[in-house]
């Protein structure tokens, strides 16, 4: 990571992930989103994804790996999103810590409070919780998100 560049890894690439990872991945950074929706994932490989909303629209070019394929991944990421509901924190959390470097740590992008759930499988120590506040973003169809916001909030 001393290059400035961060390795991150995002399991899910649903319109949470797929915003974030999209953000991420236009700054610089090596992003790779893994999900079980096959029609995403070739979406995001032969088009990437592109993103509109309160900000200028632009196109991002993260890997993108079907589920059975993630074991090829290899084991140094620094950081692993997890991006899918409440009830596939545990698993998920499990596939992430396969991915990450020992100094690796889990971030949870979900719509609800899973800290808990991930700290017992990752430790409290590789655990961090995101709280998206005011944001909201839509899949429009696949390789194609949107992110709103609530106007009455100027700047959001």
């Amino acid at each position: 990571m001393s290059s400035g560049k961060v390795k991150i890894l995002f399991i899910g690439a649903g319109a949470v992930c797929s915003y974030l990872g999209a953000c991420l991945k236009h700054a610089g950074h090596d992003v790779t989103l893994v999900d079980a929706w096959a029609e995403q994932i070739e979406a995001i490989r032969a088009r990437g994804i592109y993103v509109t909303g309160p900000h200028d629209p632009f196109e991002a070019r993260p890997k993108a790996v079907h589920l059975i394929e993630s074991a090829k991944l290899g084991s140094d990421f620094d950081v692993a999103f997890i991006g899918l509901k409440a009830y596939d924190t545990a698993w998920a959390t499990q596939l992430s810590l396969r991915h990450l470097s020992a100094n690796g740590y889990v971030v949870s992008a979900q719509n609800c409070w899973v800290d808990p759930i991930m700290a017992s499988v990752a430790g409290a120590a590789r655990s961090v919780g995101l709280i998206m506040s005011k944001i909201f973003m839509t899949l429009t169809k696949p390789g194609f998100v949107d992110r709103g916001f609530d106007k009455r909030h100027k700047g959001a």
